[in-house]
């Protein structure tokens, strides 16, 4: 029975996330009102130093990691047949507007006590569309992923340089660069990130509407032609699987990129379908 049960809280959970997501996400960073206040009582890491060195400039390759990986524990486990709240499945809760600036402790909290075990983790990039990330913020970044692991949830990324229908991205170049910077704070963090939506590219980070060349047609800068859009796009696709987690799923937004990629074994194993408007209309609001 925990097993049926598991399906269809999965199934159900794909189409309130997505119904909810549809046209920009969510929109309010209000907790549950309705939770106890249970404390977690899930063990403290130890928090990262407030500053780290700062590594010597360099033009060619990303700036050192100004984190650590975790350590590695084993663990054995054993059959049960009581229900228990799965870690990588099911309802998600909020984690604050931003994910690096303004964590909810309080709505992790409520999503703790609810039985849910996931967070969205909305990564807010604005203020970097023309600029690396800086060692502070990636520390920041990484101390939020602790506050995670201690809280016993896990987390599905979205990074966006603008939520909202503006689309008001970074270059194709940039968002490269990002994500090499994120690669070692993600490593360190990859048993919290089961999977992600692709991200960065245009409005919400739906990969439509780019100001920056990295869609074409729809709300996208009328000088980009698709063929330019196709190209920043596999540079965008590549950096992701190159530098998030090996085992992180990445949702990329519509179907036709990924029938323009196949078949390209490298892809298949761990990139798939984000349906940001599941069952919003007959076309899923023209993903389909």
């Amino acid at each position: 029975m925990a097993d049926h049960r598991l399906k269809i809280a999965s199934i159900l959970a794909l189409a309130v996330a997505s119904l909810t997501a549809c046209g920009g996400g969510v929109s309010t960073g209000a907790s549950p009102s309705n939770a106890a206040a249970t404390p977690i009582t899930a063990p403290q890491p130890a928090s990262l130093p407030a500053s780290a060195p700062t590594p010597p400039p360099s033009t060619s390759s990303p700036a050192p990691a100004p984190v650590a990986a975790a350590a590695q524990v084993s663990a054995t486990f054993s059959s049960t047949t009581a229900d228990f709240s799965n870690p990588e499945r099911g309802f998600y809760g909020w984690s604050g507007n931003d994910f690096v600036t303004q964590y909810d402790a309080g709505s992790v909290q409520a999503t703790y006590n609810a039985g849910h075990r996931l967070l969205f983790a909305k990564v807010e990039l604005d203020a970097f569309r023309n600029a690396d990330f800086p060692d502070a913020w990636l520390i920041s970044l990484n101390n939020s992923f602790t506050k995670v692991r201690a809280a016993g949830m896990k987390v599905t990324l979205l990074f966006s340089y603008d939520f909202s229908a503006g689309g008001k991205d970074a270059s194709a170049a940039q968002i490269k660069r990002h994500t090499e910077q994120l690669k070692p704070v993600l490593a360190a963090n990859a048993d919290l990130i089961p999977y992600m939506r692709a991200g960065f590219v245009g409005a919400w980070g739906e990969w439509h509407s780019s100001q920056s060349g990295n869609s074409c047609g729809y709300n996208a800068l009328p000088t980009t032609t698709c063929t330019e859009a196709d190209a920043n796009r596999v540079i965008i696709r590549d950096a992701l699987l190159a530098n998030m987690p090996a085992t992180t799923q990445i949702g990329f937004r519509y179907p036709p990129d990924l029938q323009k990629w196949y078949p390209n074994a490298t892809q298949q194993n761990r990139a798939g379908i984000h349906n940001d408007c599941f069952l919003a209309g007959p076309s899923d609001s023209g993903t389909f």
